[in-house]
C-alpha cells in the first residue's frame, strides 16, 4: 500500500474511532453529569410535616439545579418553590414530582433556576406529601440541553453506520457445489476487519474527550 494509501487508510480508522468514542461518552455524560459537574451548595429533606426555609448563595446567571429523589413508591407530589433574591424579587413555581416505581428504587427529577442577581436568596420549599431528599448543584451541566449535544450524536451515529456497512464483516450462506441435487451450503465471509493501531486510538480517544467535553459540558469544570 502506497504512502498516500496508509495515510488514508489511518484517518479512516481514526474517525470510526473517535465516532464510537464520541457516541460512547455523550451517552454516558448524561447519566455522569450530576456528579462529576457543578458544586453542592445545600442537601436537605422535606416531608409532610417539615419544609426547607434556607438562605443560600446564588450567583448571577449560573444555574442552579434542585434535584429531588425519594424511595416512595406510587406517589405523587406537588412541591412549591419560592424565591427571594436579594433586590426582595421573588420567584415562585410548582414541581410535581413522583410517580410508579419498583420498591426500594430511588426516582430523581430536577427543576432549575438562573439566578438575576448574585447574593444571599431566601429559599422555601414546601407542601411535600412524603419524605423527599433535596439537593441544589450551581453550576451542574445538563448534556441533553446543550445547543450541539444532538448535533454531534446524530453525526457519530451516521458515521458509525456507514463504517459499519462499508468496513463491517458479514456472513452469508452459498452453494458449495452449484447445481447440486442436494444443495449444500458453505458460509461465505464477505469484508474484512480493519485493524487499528494503538497511537490511531490515542488520537481518536483524544479527540472524542476534547470534543464531548465542550460540546455536553461546555468546558465547565468537572470535579474529580
Amino acid at each position: 500500500m502506497s504512502v498516500i494509501g496508509k495515510s488514508i487508510n489511518s484517518i479512516i480508522n481514526i474517525v470510526l474511532m473517535g465516532s464510537m468514542f464520541t457516541f460512547s461518552f455523550l451517552i454516558l455524560s448524561v447519566f455522569v453529569a450530576g456528579s462529576i459537574t457543578g458544586e453542592e451548595i445545600l442537601s436537605a429533606s422535606i416531608g409532610p410535616s417539615s419544609d426547607i426555609d434556607e438562605s443560600v448563595m446564588f450567583t448571577e446567571n449560573e444555574k442552579v439545579t434542585f434535584i429531588f429523589s425519594t424511595t416512595e413508591q406510587a406517589r405523587t407530589e406537588l412541591l412549591n418553590i419560592t424565591i427571594v433574591d436579594p433586590q426582595n424579587t421573588e420567584y415562585s413555581w410548582q414541581k410535581g414530582f413522583g410517580g410508579h416505581n419498583q420498591s426500594g428504587e430511588f426516582i430523581d427529577d430536577f427543576t432549575v433556576f438562573s439566578p438575576k442577581s448574585s447574593g444571599i436568596h431566601q429559599m422555601k420549599i414546601s407542601n411535600a406529601d412524603f419524605n423527599t431528599d433535596v439537593k441544589l448543584v450551581s453550576g451542574m451541566s445538563h448534556p441533553s440541553e446543550q445547543p450541539l449535544f444532538l448535533k454531534i450524536l446524530i453525526i457519530s451515529t451516521v458515521l458509525l453506520f456507514i463504517g459499519a456497512m462499508l468496513f463491517g464483516v458479514s456472513k452469508r450462506r452459498a452453494p458449495l457445489i452449484p447445481g447440486l441435487p442436494i444443495p449444500l451450503y458453505r458460509t461465505v465471509t464477505t469484508g474484512k476487519m480493519r485493524k487499528f493501531t494503538a497511537f490511531q486510538a490515542l488520537i481518536a480517544l483524544s479527540a472524542s474527550l476534547y470534543i464531548v467535553y465542550n460540546v455536553a459540558f461546555q468546558a465547565c469544570p468537572i470535579n474529580i
